[in-house]
């Protein structure tokens, strides 16, 4: 291509060129500060649904048949359902509803709600509320807060309208959430001695205070002709009119009960520092700029509010911050840009050795990057964390399309070639190359976005697609449009010869590509023993599916495995923020923050701001170990599934239809599990749930006392985990009635069996060990249902970090184990995902290669020259996997992101090398010849584009540079390593693959014409004279 029309216009109208980049650059300064800021982009609702039932103070085994069972059952209706996982745990029912991919989740979230509340009636009288949590990115909270307050303090309700006061009128803040927050409550504390004395039937007063309206029946009256029913409201002030109730002749409530004003029960305890907390979230108004709320929220926090008199003694710290993530993340990518730049800078200089003509190439970095800027905000897209992922995986190869281009330019007006033609002629030799490069690149990331069957994933892969195709256009405009004019009236004096060691290189690269056509079946054979090597590395790199997040704080997490109280957590967690207390600087600790409930808590250690490797976070968490004190019936673990987090977890889910079996083969799937090498522990439910104490109502005895099990069974449970009674109005307030025994009188099984049940017209109370016998025994901790069938977990736990080596392992040896009739196991959501996965990849990667295939054929106008461009692609892999091997990397989603976008990016240095060679040949020069030629000449803009991207990556590589917690190491170090190796030997490698295909190709042209010769030979033969 002798003259290229848009480098013709760029030479000609170089006025029009610089007035377009001043509005390129205008508007993308425009584009930046009115992007809409936010953590996570929007418009994807992911297709599951989470319900959350709470059942207080019930089992595992309760909660799964008076809860679990009947919300199944019910939900079972819902439209669209693919999945129904469920866990039975103490204290509450958890159902998660996995939906099919397109299905209307406003319409779902409907439908569930209907069907939960038509469940309602058949739950226990205590389930009194449900929640369904749709989960929606851009709906979650840009900032959440623990606050402190002193244990005197008057009054929480006086602390929320003072928060809310100061925050919710600040602008962006839509609303406040708080969690721990308690309201007054009239308790009702029965005297079981009052109560035996006055013969009240415990279970009657109940039932009859549940459904006591506090309302009277006064006839009725006639008005406009329609009878109108009359209710006299009884009017109670608080908590001495609810004692003066009548709860038989001549006996009061208060006669019987300690009736006084408390706070409400909490299930969950916060405590930071030692002193009990709240938790505050913050909501943004939906076209808020996330950055400037939270710094507005975070200026009161920090400097208004603690001078607030009515906030006194309170303290804040800040637990997450979206704006500040944001920030940081912007600030990542300044940096990396900026280190990008000035590295790619280097190499161009050291390549070109010009100054000028250096900083030209890298001005299309800003340019490009404007150019993207606008068009996310003409497309209505916000700047995300997705977003800033790609335009800093972007930064690295927008110099490259500038750089062929310059290059060759270079090269004719080293050759004598003034500078307009040079511009003009340089850029239509390389036009097609840089075209095909740029399309290749920005193909491979249709596969990406499809790479996932699930829509979450792909809707996130094709965000971060977006910003990375249009800067690589931008980039290609730029080098077609802008880098033309600059190398004319900008670049200066005459381009100078290379470095001496990089004409050496050139001309040593030739050589050996002279030597390998000369010694294609040894070249060959090398070639094909190193991409036979990447089986070592492929076998032994360790991989996971979710990507390593930065450690920062130290967390650690109790299971309380005897049947306590809040009040026993309580004292527990009081014991370890001692013993954690005086060890604080030793830990490196600002601030402790404990949260608990009856069987579970967590702590987390916020560190100072001081730098740690990951080493040093290891010995931290090891000292904090040591330092904890032994508590009986208290658990500590590093991981919230009860692992001591040294290395992968696999968790196997058991399946059959009855737990009691379950149980038993678990003792012998453990055992087994156990004996392979490398796992370090094996744990079960079983041996995670609590210590139980089970009343066995004998039905003769009960029979024989006039006692009806249910009354036996409601009685222990008001008396054991107390009674929720209906809400009372008092003034303007609905305050909360709860019914229960004294903690003095619940503390013993002594307790526990005299308590007395009253036989219907008896004048004796019968206790309940007469009718009961008690057994102490190991609950589960959880059960869990999967699509309505009864699951156990056995949790394998290994010495290092390689989950899929381990899972590999467990599933082997569950194989060769012969399961009862009906049972069977299920390696869970996690291995599906590892099986989805590793088939997207594949995907992914073989639909990359396709389409790089199909468009390199289109553009090249051949079905040959393609294919030996696509052995750059399997080198790239090879050397990749090799690198992440020696370097310790472990092979992630991002890894597996970098390995396909290797395919579009290596194939750009074969396309450059063979554009050549076609031109050289077209000039008249010899196959072999213009495969030396091409790669002597192609040496320089090939590596310069190379190494410009492998420095820009550098930075990512080699540090901790992440965006949202997403650290971008694994995929830096895919990408540059497999580019290199590429790089190196697509030199070598790709001119003999060539001259193999052009020979077949000549071979079956000849092929081709001899049978068309013989065939027309035969039928000449065929008409002649017989």
């Amino acid at each position: 291509m002798k003259d290229f029309p848009v480098a013709r216009f760029s030479v000609s109208r170089p006025v029009t060129v610089t007035m377009l980049l001043i509005a390129i650059v205008a508007v993308g300064a425009l584009a930046f500060r009115r992007l809409p800021v936010q953590l996570l982009p929007s418009g994807y609702t992911p297709p599951f649904l989470f319900v959350r039932i709470p059942f207080r103070d019930g089992t595992p085994r309760e909660v799964e048949r008076f809860v679990t069972r009947p919300a199944e059952d019910a939900l079972a209706t819902v439209r669209n359902v693919q999945t129904m996982n469920s866990r039975s745990g103490a204290n509450e029912a958890r159902v998660w509803l996995g939906f099919r991919n397109g299905t209307d989740m406003d319409a779902a979230y409907a439908e569930v709600r209907d069907r939960m509340d038509r469940a309602m009636a058949e739950f226990p009288e205590d389930v009194e509320r449900y929640s369904v949590f749709k989960f929606d990115p851009t709906s979650e909270p840009v900032m959440e807060v623990s606050i402190s307050y002193p244990e005197d303090i008057a009054s929480l309700t006086a602390l929320e309208r003072a928060l809310t006061r100061a925050i919710e009128r600040l602008p962006g803040v839509a609303k406040l959430e708080f969690e721990g927050l308690v309201d007054e409550s009239i308790r009702i504390e029965i005297d079981r001695d009052k109560a035996r004395a006055h013969g009240v039937n415990l279970y009657q007063l109940v039932q009859r205070l549940r459904s006591d309206d506090f309302t009277l029946g006064s006839g009725s009256v006639i008005e406009g002709g329609i009878r109108h029913s009359l209710r006299s409201v009884a009017v109670l002030d608080g908590a001495a009119d609810v004692a003066a109730l009548p709860v038989r002749p001549g006996v009061t409530l208060g006669d019987v009960a300690d009736v006084r004003m408390a706070l409400s029960y909490r299930d969950v305890i916060s405590r930071v520092d030692g002193k009990p907390a709240i938790t505050l979230e913050v909501f943004k108004e939906s076209e808020a700029n996330t950055v400037a709320t939270c710094l507005a929220v975070r200026k009161a926090i920090e400097q208004d509010l603690p001078g607030d008199p009515e906030l006194a003694g309170v303290t804040f710290h800040i637990l997450h911050d979206s704006g500040r993530t944001i920030s940081d993340s912007i600030s990542t990518l300044g940096t990396s840009a900026w280190q990008g730049a000035l590295a790619s800078l280097a190499i161009l200089w050291i390549f070109l050795l010009r100054m000028r003509m250096s900083l030209l190439i890298n001005l299309s970095v800003p340019v490009s990057l404007c150019i993207t800027l606008a068009v996310l905000l003409f497309t209505g897209e916000t700047l995300n964390i997705v977003t800033l992922m790609g335009l800093t995986l972007s930064i690295g190869m927008l110099v490259d399309n500038s750089v062929v281009v310059s290059e060759n330019i270079d090269r004719l007006r080293s050759l004598g070639t003034p500078p307009v033609q040079a511009a003009v002629e340089g850029t239509g030799q390389v036009a097609l190359a840089v075209i095909l490069s740029t399309c290749t690149s920005i193909v491979v990331f249709l596969p990406i976005a499809l790479m996932s069957g699930d829509g979450m994933m792909a809707f996130f892969l094709g965000r971060l697609a977006i910003p990375v195709c249009v800067s690589m256009a931008a980039s290609l405009v730029v080098s077609l449009a802008l880098i033309p004019a600059a190398t004319v009236f900008l670049s200066g004096r005459r381009a100078p010869s290379p470095l001496a060691p990089i004409r050496w290189a050139a001309a040593a690269a030739g050589a050996v590509t002279g030597w390998c056509l000369r010694h294609r079946l040894e070249t060959l054979l090398v070639g094909a023993a190193f991409l036979g090597s990447v089986w070592f590395p492929f076998s032994r790199i360790e991989r996971s599916l979710e990507p390593s997040q930065p450690k920062s704080d130290l967390e650690i997490f109790f299971r309380f495995t005897t049947t306590g109280n809040m009040a026993e957590s309580s004292r527990n967690m009081r014991a370890i923020e001692a013993a954690v207390d005086l060890h604080r600087a030793e830990l490196q600790t600002e601030r402790v923050r404990t949260r608990f409930r009856e069987s579970f808590g967590r702590m987390t250690l916020y560190l100072d701001k001081r730098e740690r490797t990951d080493e040093d976070h290891a010995k931290l968490m090891t000292r904090l170990k040591a330092i904890l004190p032994v508590l009986p019936g208290v658990e500590p673990a590093t991981s919230w599934r009860g692992g001591e987090g040294r290395g992968g977890q696999v968790d196997v889910q058991l399946t059959g239809d009855d737990t009691e079996r379950l149980a038993e083969i678990s003792e012998e799937v453990k055992r087994r599990l156990l004996a392979l090498p490398g796992v370090a522990d094996v744990t079960t439910d079983l041996e995670t749930g609590t210590d139980e104490i089970r009343v066995r109502v004998k039905r003769e005895r009960a029979a024989r006392a006039g006692i009806d099990t249910w009354m036996a069974s409601g009685t222990v449970s008001t008396a054991l985990r107390g009674s929720r009674l209906p809400d009372l109005r008092v003034g303007d307030r609905e305050i909360p009635l709860i019914l229960q025994f004294p903690d003095e009188d619940r503390e013993n099984l002594e307790q526990l069996a005299g308590l007395s049940l009253w036989p219907p017209g008896s004048a004796a109370p019968v206790p309940l060990g007469a009718i009961a016998d008690f057994e102490f025994a190991k609950g589960l901790s959880g059960i869990n249902h999967e699509n309505r069938r009864t699951s156990l977990g056995v949790k394998v736990m290994a010495t290092g970090q390689d989950t899929f080596a381990l899972s590999q392992a467990v599933k082997a040896e569950l194989d060769r184990f012969a399961f009862p009739q009906g049972l069977g196991y299920d390696m869970g959501s996690w291995s599906r995902r590892w099986a989805q996965e590793e088939g997207d990849y594949g995907f992914a990667i073989l639909f990359s290669v396709v389409f790089v295939f199909l468009l390199m054929g289109v553009l090249f106008e051949s079905w040959a020259l393609p294919l030996s461009v696509l052995v750059s692609i399997p080198l790239a892999l090879v050397g990749a996997f090799w690198f992440l091997w020696v370097t310790k990397t472990t092979f992630d989603i991002l890894a597996g992101i970098g390995m396909v976008i290797l395919v579009g990016v290596v194939v750009n240095n074969a396309i450059v090398l063979i554009d050549r060679v076609q031109q050289l040949r077209e000039e008249g020069m010899e196959r072999t010849a213009a495969c030396i030629e091409a790669t002597r000449s192609r040496f320089r803009p090939i590596w310069i584009t190379a190494l410009t991207t492998i420095c820009g990556l550098i930075p990512m590589a080699i540090g901790d540079t992440n965006v949202g917690g997403v650290p971008y190491a694994p995929l830096a170090r895919t990408v540059l390593s497999g580019l290199f190796v590429s790089t190196a030997l697509t030199l070598l490698l790709v001119p003999v693959l060539y001259s193999l295909i052009d020979d077949a190709r000549r071979g079956a042209a000849v092929l081709a014409a001899g049978l068309r010769g013989k065939g027309r030979g035969t039928a000449a033969g065929d008409a002649g004279p017989r």
